[in-house]
């Protein structure tokens, strides 16, 4: 049975429950009974001590790929470079992954040499953050870098030298700021000092895994947590320019379109520039400057010019040009306010079409 341990909220500490979900239990049974080692490790034991739900489940183990394939004959090899084998439970997926050693990293991103070998701690320290260095196995804890008063401290640290993290694995920088979007941490000052020293690095990431962890961060709840990054220039090469910061970003409701559309009206980013840069399809880079053409021409004289604006983006969803019109309508982004001054405002309201009138009052809605 999976124990309990509570840090007492009153003494300043984090307050924690760790339960391991039926399939978790039967897995950790299966390879501890062959003799193995094996862990819960990562975000799952990080989400059990914020007290949040685990949406994806990683165990570590000392068993190897083909000796976890008999334990569990219906698991399938999807990480054939890692070893990495997935048990289904039910409706619920397992990555569970041999303990390994990696040298070389040619590329900045990828291990030149894997053994499946090596102690758990050892393992735990290839994870990178502190945050994610933790491990349990339903009876307990092993936290040798520090992972638990991290969480406490709502820091995000490199486990070892930041520097030599970073170099190892240069996504790794922009992991750091999702993490700490997401969670609401910030970067420890040698790990964020670190990152943007290495920052040049992310010119040599695939541009699709750079847009997929910028736009994780952007779909998180403080987005503004790129802005350090933005601001030291290291998204330069994927056509975002540097900016002095992103402090509003955090009010703009909490879809794709519109958050990168924010991220590109605060940098003056180019829509086609960075469309480009970061392979983004046709239809969004199309929606992308569907919006720039509504809000980003300036001031509408009367509710002739506002309506054709409006028709510039009738292929967008409503909700979505309806929360990007408040935005601009209640000054969020500077040189981007559309109407006249705020006495006409409702006025202009009340003369537009009933289909644009209600589109308008539900963005509205939506952002109280």
């Amino acid at each position: 049975t999976a124990i309990l341990k509570w840090y007492n909220k009153a003494k300043g500490g984090v307050q924690m429950g760790y339960f391991l979900s039926p399939g978790a239990k039967l897995i950790l049974a299966g390879l501890t009974a062959a003799g193995y080692e094996a862990y819960v490790v990562g975000g799952a034991v990080r989400s059990m001590a914020l007290g949040l739900p685990v949406e994806d489940w990683d165990i570590t183990t000392t068993t190897p790929p083909d000796e976890i394939l008999r334990l569990f004959p219906a698991a399938r090899l999807t990480g054939k470079a890692y070893g990495t084998v997935t048990v289904q439970m039910g409706a619920q997926k397992y990555e569970v992954t041999p303990c390994r050693r990696e040298e070389g990293y040619a590329d900045g991103r990828h291990p030149d040499k894997v053994t499946f070998r090596g102690p758990l701690q050892e393992e735990l320290a290839r994870r990178g953050f502190t945050v994610n260095a933790v491990a349990y196995n339903g009876r307990a804890l092993v936290d040798p870098y520090g992972g638990l008063q991290d969480i406490q401290n709502k820091k995000i640290r490199c486990v070892g030298e930041a520097a030599q993290r970073f170099e190892e694995d240069a996504l790794r920088i922009l992991r750091a700021y999702r993490f700490a979007a997401a969670l609401g941490f910030t970067l420890e000052a040698e790990t964020e000092r670190a990152a943007l020293e290495k920052s040049a690095a992310l010119a040599k990431i695939p541009s699709a895994r750079v847009r997929a962890e910028v736009q994780k961060t952007l779909l998180s709840p403080a987005p503004s947590a790129l802005s350090p990054l933005v601001s030291a220039g290291a998204l330069l090469p994927f056509g975002i320019p540097a900016s002095a910061g992103l402090p509003l970003l955090d009010k703009v409701p909490a879809a794709m379109l519109l958050r990168w559309w924010a991220l590109l009206c605060m940098t003056g980013a180019s829509a086609r520039s960075v469309c480009s840069s970061l392979q983004f399809s046709a239809d969004f880079e199309k929606d992308l400057e569907a919006l720039f053409t509504l809000y980003g021409a300036g001031p509408s004289q009367n509710v002739k010019q506002l309506k054709q604006k409006l028709r510039h983006g009738a292929h967008l969803p409503y909700g979505e040009i309806a929360a990007a019109f408040v935005a601009t309508l209640l000054g969020i982004f500077t040189g981007y306010v559309i109407l006249l001054p705020f006495a006409n405002k409702l006025k202009m309201l009340s003369k537009l079409e009933v289909t644009e009138k209600r589109m308008i009052i539900e963005g509205i809605l939506s952002m109280q």
